[in-house]
């Protein structure tokens, strides 16, 4: 479901589909509120709608990140700097980009020989060479966090079955319990050749209609019960839907930026119309998704993970 998102590495396909059917289908879900930003998205527009990511391995060879006035940031907010877990690059850089005009900050690999740079990042090097006039061995590319992952979704037990009798639930859509609050880079692969084995054993037992019972306890909606219901505009589309979600629902989140979300998000919901085309299913399905990500973010009040919120 990243297409929530303005900006994002996934594939316009991505619009959470299977998600927001199993939630209107009562289902449960879990863990949504854990979107997982990746630091250095290239801060470029792309044909198709994804973001062209920046190995974190650049960081690890050194690369070193810098704000619009040219300082470096990142020994400010970790001692690790530039080498700290992504979830806190990815805040530092947002919170880097909020206080400047620009909506990127630089990294920078070319004190490297050019030939290093090359060698270790020829897919790189090619794609911003070719795509953006920009030569990484001597000039530092523009990048910004953007959207990765979604460590929740459909509650699962390791073997895929859900809450609802006869569904399955597989890969990113499901929420296994794997990941916890932050996935670890390549998990999710090995995440899907495990379930999707088990599933498959688990109906070939003959246990395929037999509904999981959920081990984890419900979240409480009562702490939504004094969000008002009006929203602050009426007109939707989805690059509107895109950008206030990268606003609300983003890597720095606080409380008055969730109830609004909620507020917002249920009145662009009430004042849908019946869909017609794939890109207004695509559409509903969207803002279903967002909702459900603005209702776990405001129900979580610790800062765990991919999630962050200045008021907890």
């Amino acid at each position: 479901m990243g297409q929530i998102y303005a900006a994002t590495t996934t594939p316009p396909e991505c619009t959470g589909d299977a998600i927001a059917m199993a939630i209107r289908a009562g289902c449960a879900v879990e863990n949504l509120e854990f979107i997982q930003f990746h630091p250095t998205g290239l801060a470029r527009s792309s044909e198709n709608g994804r973001t062209f990511l920046i190995s974190e391995a650049v960081r690890g060879e050194g690369g070193i990140l810098t704000n619009q006035a040219g300082e470096r940031f990142m020994p400010y907010y970790d001692r690790r700097a530039e080498l700290a877990p992504r979830d806190i690059v990815a805040r530092a850089i947002a919170a880097e980009i909020a206080k400047q005009t620009q909506d990127f900050v630089s990294l920078d690999i070319s004190h490297q020989p050019a030939a290093f740079v090359r060698r270790h990042f020829p897919s790189i090097h090619r794609h911003c060479l070719s795509q953006c006039g920009l030569d990484i061995t001597r000039q530092a590319i523009p990048v910004r966090p953007v959207q990765h992952y979604t460590c929740g979704g459909i509650q699962t037990d390791p073997c895929g079955r859900t809450s609802l009798p006869q569904l399955y639930s597989l890969g990113e859509t499901a929420c296994t319990g794997l990941h916890g609050a932050n996935r670890l880079a390549s998990n999710s692969l090995l995440e899907c050749v495990v379930t999707a084995r088990l599933a498959a054993q688990t109906i070939a037992d003959g246990q395929a209609f037999q509904a999981k019972t959920s081990p984890r306890p419900s979240e409480s909606l009562s702490s939504e019960a004094g969000i008002f219901s009006d929203g602050i505009q009426s007109a939707f589309s989805r690059p509107v839907l895109q950008a206030f979600n990268q606003r609300h629902l983003g890597i720095l989140r606080n409380d008055t930026g969730l109830r609004c979300a909620i507020a917002q998000l249920r009145l662009w919901k009430q004042n849908q119309t019946e869909p017609h085309t794939a890109s207004e299913y695509e559409n509903r399905n969207l803002l279903e998704c967002s909702l459900a990500v603005a209702q776990a973010a405001y129900r979580r009040r610790q800062n765990i993970g991919a999630h962050f919120n200045s008021d907890c």
